[in-house]
């Protein structure tokens, strides 16, 4: 099948992002203006949330397991420590994130919107909708966060397994959130995406990178929200058919071809 052939990890879809933003005008000034608003959103959830985990957290459990133990229990209590520092990292980069994301959902959407009038040629933009509509879908989307990271946070706790299993969930949910603002405009207008269908851990593969991000403090911090936006834009435009592709009509999503 046709769409088995395109590539989906996130270095090629970096590849597709940058292509995007060279080839239509006015996106790369689109990217610019918002990605500040969403850093300082991001990095101010996922700093605060660091410090709160090394105070209030990770200061008393070194003191319990470190330094109050001596020989074998001293090794095991450092190294149960850093692999609940690595779990409890990785939670709260996805989880700032995926909250900046969900702040800036608007955004996400406008750029992915002027992907598809490039590509589609007469293509009509969706109504948007209601900001009463939208704080209720915010309010909503993070309680759910939440829930997930306490979720994830319970899993890292897993002896052994327990960073592993994490790194997989979290690069899935990284994953997902790189298609949700796409997913989001094609429900819009009605269609149905058809991207991933046939692909084993599709999610993971488009979200494993960016977690590795997560784990280098403050570069790599800053590096995660730009690893989205260039995803978010190479996604739509390797399935809008990167402009090379004539336009299909207005709520028209094109099938894979057999």
């Amino acid at each position: 099948m046709a769409y088995l052939e395109k590539k989906y990890h996130s270095f090629h879809l970096w590849k597709k992002g940058s292509q995007a933003l060279q080839a239509i005008p006015g996106l790369k000034g689109a990217v610019l203006r918002g990605f500040k608003i969403n850093l300082i959103i991001y990095l101010v959830i996922a700093l605060s949330l660091n410090l709160a985990f090394h105070f209030f957290a990770k200061e008393p459990l070194d003191t319990l397991l470190v330094e109050r133990t001596a020989g074998w229990l001293q090794i095991t209590g450092r190294i149960v420590l850093v692999l609940l520092q690595v779990g409890i990292g990785l939670i709260l980069m996805l989880f700032s994130l995926r909250v900046s994301l969900k702040f800036m959902g608007l955004w996400y959407e406008s750029l992915v919107t002027r992907v598809l009038v490039y590509t589609r040629g007469g293509f009509e933009p969706p109504e948007s909708r209601s900001l009463v509509s939208d704080l209720a879908l915010l309010s909503l989307d993070i309680a759910k966060e939440v829930g997930i990271s306490v979720g994830t946070f319970l899993v890292g706790l897993i002896p052994l397994i327990g960073p592993v299993l994490v790194f997989l969930i979290t690069s899935h949910l990284m994953g997902k959130t790189v298609q949700e603002p796409y997913i989001s405009v094609l429900k819009s207008l009605r269609e149905k995406p058809t991207f991933g269908q046939g692909r084993r851990y599709f999610t993971v593969t488009l979200g494993w990178a960016q977690m590795l991000f997560a784990l280098i403090p403050i570069l790599g911090w800053c590096l995660l929200p730009v690893s989205l936006i260039y995803q978010v834009i190479g996604l739509a435009w390797q399935e809008e058919g990167e402009g090379a592709c004539p336009a299909p009509s207005a709520g028209v999503h094109s099938e894979p071809v057999h």
